[in-house]
């Protein structure tokens, strides 16, 4: 058995960090009832949360239309607006997609292969 004092400061300032990490998104989970999982997602210069409402807010480079609403790039996440119920979300290059709770997919962003 390892002692914590036996371990490095560096080891123990992870250790540390690990745990209020963990400690962090245990409160992002979903409360009883609710079967989303939070979720972040990245692709080509930008990013997507799913958060436990079932709400996709986006944020980084909107070139292609991929953070899902009009207008330009966004530093900060913002709720695309007109989408709810998303249970899913992944993000490739310069696209995002979002599952919804019917099981169809919605598709913003970059269509190079159609």
């Amino acid at each position: 058995m390892v002692w914590l004092s036996q371990l490095p400061r560096v080891c123990i300032r992870r250790v540390r960090l690990a745990a209020v990490l963990a400690l962090f998104c245990l409160l992002l989970l979903p409360s009883q009832g609710q079967a989303i999982q939070p979720k972040l997602a990245t692709g080509s210069g930008h990013g997507a949360w799913l958060k436990p409402d079932g709400t996709l807010w986006t944020w980084g480079s909107n070139r292609f239309g991929q953070l899902g609403r009009e207008g330009g790039d966004s530093p900060l996440p913002t709720q695309v607006p007109g989408l709810a119920g998303v249970t899913d979300v992944t993000c490739a290059g310069n696209t995002t997609l979002a599952v919804l709770g019917d099981g169809s997919v919605v598709a913003f962003g970059e269509n190079d292969y159609g």
